[in-house]
């Protein structure tokens, strides 16, 4: 049987993907890197044996056993090196599926050092590109005359935590636990990459001035983490509120204590702090590309979409209401579980796609014809 090697580590992609691929009868193996293994979670649900926790030599033993490799985010440079990923890649007949999620494709893959270059080839030699339905990365793959890829509503592992009993400010809160980043401190000729959190910060302040009943909360990291905190200090602390980094988990607690998760203007898609409050029935503020959105789901999201500082500044007045937000929290947590939870919604055509990619049979004649593929 065709046996995949799983290599996601960012955001436990991973596990998605080992789900789905056990659902319709493939044979995988996950890999971590030991001193990057992260949080191992859902084991139960793919199986102890299939999980492998080591060094560069034990995943190089594991791609000698496997047919095709999935490649997530710079998880094949990160794990090998430049140098054995290089000879891997010329020699070595392994099938690549790339999984690229955000700065991987949008920075590292025009990036003018010999790591973008490679990273290219890796492109150029993957057999499937599984992309998210961002502009800048379908500009970017037509730029380098990239084909053979899938646009993909992305799989994840979503949890709905019990409500826990906490004590709630009067103030309506909004929560931007996202990477402080409007791309100010970057290295121009490596990285360009923003969020446009100073357009949401400005925003706020302007919000803040009409209703001072509401209040804003954001977490001490990312690239321009400095600047914010100092525009906070130089205006008017009262309005925000500055946190420690949290983890997953801390994170996931915390969102049962906020009226509205703010994630970025700039990417124009979706990432996991999204998903995870979506999943949690808490309302997200964020750009969503409206030219990109149809080409993966088949109704608009029920977010707060806005991209420039007028669109968020009106947007923040228009929802500082806390019965309002619930109700299109409600909204959002089933449109997310329909649309991205491996286990309610349908992701066949990603399986059938690697099979197209892969020159496999589909591995389950029942859900083929129940598909119609």
């Amino acid at each position: 049987m065709t046996k995949f090697v799983i290599l996601c580590m960012h955001c436990d992609y991973d596990f998605s993907i080992a789900f789905l691929l056990k659902r319709y009868g493939f044979d995988f193996v996950i890999f971590r890197l030991r001193q990057a293994s992260g949080m191992i979670k859902d084991i139960n649900e793919l199986g102890r044996n299939k999980i492998v926790v080591g060094d560069r030599d034990d995943l190089l033993s594991l791609i000698k056993k496997g047919d095709i490799v999935i490649n997530g985010t710079n998880s094949l440079f990160y794990t090998l090196g430049l140098k054995r990923i290089f000879y891997y890649l010329f020699f070595k007949r392994n099938k690549i599926i790339t999984w690229p999620t955000g700065s991987d494709i949008s920075e590292l893959s025009v990036e003018k050092t010999f790591h973008g270059f490679v990273y290219r080839f890796l492109l150029h030699r993957s057999i499937l590109k599984v992309i998210p339905p961002y502009p800048y990365v379908l500009r970017n793959l037509k730029e380098l005359n990239i084909s053979n890829y899938f646009l993909l509503k992305y799989p994840y592992f979503l949890k709905k935590l019990k409500p826990v009993d906490e004590f709630r400010e009067s103030k309506v809160i909004f929560f931007c636990p996202s990477n402080i980043d409007f791309c100010v401190t970057d290295n121009k000729k490596n990285r360009n990459s923003s969020k446009g959190t100073d357009r949401f910060l400005r925003a706020f302040l302007r919000a803040y001035q009409e209703n001072n009943s509401i209040k804003c909360i954001f977490l001490d990291r990312g690239q321009d983490k400095e600047i914010a905190k100092d525009f906070v200090r130089k205006n008017c602390s009262d309005a925000f509120e500055i946190l420690e980094p949290m983890t997953r988990k801390e994170l996931e607690d915390y969102f049962h204590k906020v009226d509205c998760v703010v994630d970025q203007f700039d990417v124009g898609g979706f990432g996991m702090i999204s998903m995870e409050a979506l999943a949690q029935g808490k309302p997200v503020m964020i750009y969503i590309n409206k030219n990109c959105w149809p080409l993966v789901y088949d109704e608009e999201p029920p977010v707060i979409n806005c991209q420039t500082e007028d669109e968020i500044y009106h947007a923040i007045l228009q929802w500082a209401d806390r019965k309002k937000l619930q109700g299109l929290g409600e909204r959002a947590e089933k449109w997310v579980r329909k649309y991205h939870d491996v286990h309610t919604a349908d992701f066949s055509e990603f399986i059938f796609r690697v099979c197209l990619a892969a020159g496999l049979e589909w591995p389950r004649k029942d859900l083929a014809k129940e598909h119609k593929f």
